[in-house]
């Protein structure tokens, strides 16, 4: 048997086990298990719902020591995580022995799990195995991007994909859904649960209203039935936190104990999860925006609206890399985001990758200068260019897929 034959018969073992194992614990302790999928925004959502429910309630949330089909059941089982996946399969005789031992003898258990739920895309294969044995009650769904379309496809195959989510749901669960996101919205009637819808539109049944985002970072009203709970966050400075704040809320309220007044207070101190747009003290007084995690045409536009608002009288370089995996929407969503840097118009646009060659063209045909352009073939390059032309004080947003590697320019730029 060749070494990928096998490597993946050792992961599909893996997964049957763990999944069985999950099966029983769960049976054993039933605590409420809160899915979060969708092709953005996952991880933010995932952490902070933990940590507003985490309050009143013993939460656990996913672990992110890796991102595969196994780290939700291997969180589920209270297990340590290996630091290679690859390990797991010579581990399950301990895993084993560990979960019998948690099902003969009651030890305590989480009240509360918040999954980040994955679909193995590299191998074909849906959700639809994991949700069945993790069985969760509440599902959210976060956005539906072109993402994975080497591996979707299509746009609506992602949608398909993250519906099985809410089609699995019991009747005594709950969905939350992006009522911004038509391919969201949508998915309503495909759930037996009860449905609330979150966002910014006035129909979203929790939603944003009256949203600041400057200096001092992000403030706004949530608004949920009968009430109206003022929020300031001044650590997060992107207004795509709206939307993990809104679910972390509407979940607080429905199944947590905490008074408005406390809500406000979690939020307040509530900071971003690394290379979502943290800030990080960068050589020469710099300010480096770690971004650079993964993107899509929706989340970099949506950081370039923010790195104007929140930095009005600084010195700005957007470094802009690769989308990836976006196959025939490639141009499309580049030249979406070259529109969206001549609108914004910082200082200086360096643009990291083959792809991102088509954010400057279509930036510099609607207008940005020509000379504030620089295009470099990687981020090696990107690194010695920023290098020979920081003067000081810039404040400097680093965004693009993870593959594209920008992380390692904000590692060799920032104060150690």
């Amino acid at each position: 048997m060749t070494t990928e034959p096998k490597r993946n018969l050792l992961k599909s073992i893996s997964k049957l086990v763990l999944l069985s194992l999950t099966r029983l614990v769960l049976k054993k302790y039933k605590p409420l298990v809160i899915g979060v999928t969708g092709s953005l925004g996952k991880t933010t959502m995932t952490q902070f719902s933990a940590a507003l429910l985490g309050k009143s309630l013993n939460v656990i949330q996913t672990e992110y020591d890796f991102a595969t089909v196994l780290t939700a059941p291997l969180t589920l089982l209270r297990l340590k995580k290996p630091k290679r996946t690859k390990n797991i399969f010579w581990l399950l005789p301990i895993f084993i022995i560990k979960t019998l031992l948690r099902l003969l003898i009651k030890k305590d258990y989480p009240q509360c799990f918040v999954l980040e739920l994955r679909s193995d895309v590299r191998a074909g294969q849906s959700m639809k195995e994991l949700i069945k044995a993790l069985r969760p009650q509440v599902g959210i769904i976060t956005a539906i991007e072109p993402v994975h379309l080497t591996y979707f496809k299509t746009i609506k195959r992602i949608a398909r994909a993250k519906r099985t989510l809410i089609e699995s749901l019991p009747k005594q669960g709950l969905a939350l859904l992006n009522y911004d996101d038509p391919l969201v919205r949508e998915m309503s009637p495909f759930s037996q649960a009860l449905v609330l819808s979150y966002g910014l539109s006035p129909q979203a049944q929790i939603r944003a209203e009256q949203v600041k985002l400057g200096p001092t970072g992000l403030s706004f009203n949530i608004h949920y039935q009968d009430k109206v709970i003022p929020v300031k966050a001044p650590h997060l400075i992107n207004r795509t936190y709206l939307y993990p704040l809104l679910t972390a809320t509407a979940l607080t309220l429905i199944y947590g104990r905490l008074s408005v007044k406390e809500i406000n207070q979690t939020i307040s101190q509530l900071k971003p999860v690394p290379g979502r747009g943290n800030p990080v003290k960068g050589i020469k007084k710099t300010i480096l925006i770690n971004n650079a995690f993964n993107a899509t045409p929706r989340s970099v536009i949506e950081a370039l609206d923010s790195f104007k608002a929140v930095f009005p009288n600084k010195k700005k370089i957007a470094v802009l890399g690769d989308m990836l995996q976006m196959e025939n929407l490639t141009e499309k969503g580049h030249r979406q985001v070259g529109r969206k840097a001549a609108q914004i118009k910082p200082g200086l646009l360096i643009t990291v990758g083959p792809s991102a060659r088509l954010i400057a063209q279509e930036a510099i045909k609607l207008g940005y200068p020509r000379e504030q352009v620089r295009q470099t073939a990687d981020f090696k390059e990107a690194t010695a260019l920023l290098k020979k032309i920081i003067q000081g004080g810039e404040v400097i947003l680093f965004k693009a897929s993870h593959d594209i590697k920008l992380y390692k320019i904000i590692e060799k730029l920032r104060i150690k």
